[in-house]
């Protein structure tokens, strides 16, 4: 259950920018597709780096560093007066969000299916492929 709550938590982060994002996008004169564009590219270069982190740190060697990367997105994002800083906060948001991810997710599937400890494992490794 607490795998559950801390993906709540973590995530909601992400859910509450991207649903304020545009209007601040607007306010501040700056396209806001260019979050997502930003946020795709990162995602892009920092998703096989994530995996290898993943296997070889532990749970909290990821997650205290993913919530300080959070906290610095948001303040990027709150100080932010233009393009540099909606790009550098959807960096951030990404190097918070694939780590955790890549952590979370095969906890998650493991621990809410009822089956045999080798097809965990396959399953584990099928959804990290």
């Amino acid at each position: 259950m607490s795998v559950s709550l801390d993906t709540f938590f973590l995530s909601f982060t992400y859910g509450g920018v991207t649903t304020f994002l545009p209007f601040f996008a607007e306010s501040i004169q700056v396209n806001s597709a260019t979050f997502f564009l930003a946020y795709a590219i990162a995602l892009t270069v920092t998703r096989p780096i994530a995996g290898k982190l993943a296997d070889r740190y532990s749970g909290g060697t990821i997650i205290i560093p993913s919530l300080i990367i959070s906290s610095v997105a948001l303040l990027i994002l709150s100080i932010s007066g233009g393009l540099t800083g909606v790009i550098l906060a959807a960096v951030f948001m990404e190097l918070d969000s694939e780590p955790r991810n890549r952590f979370f997710k095969p906890l998650q599937l493991v621990s809410f299916l009822p089956i045999k400890k080798e097809s965990r494992m396959l399953l584990t490794l099928l959804h990290l492929i």
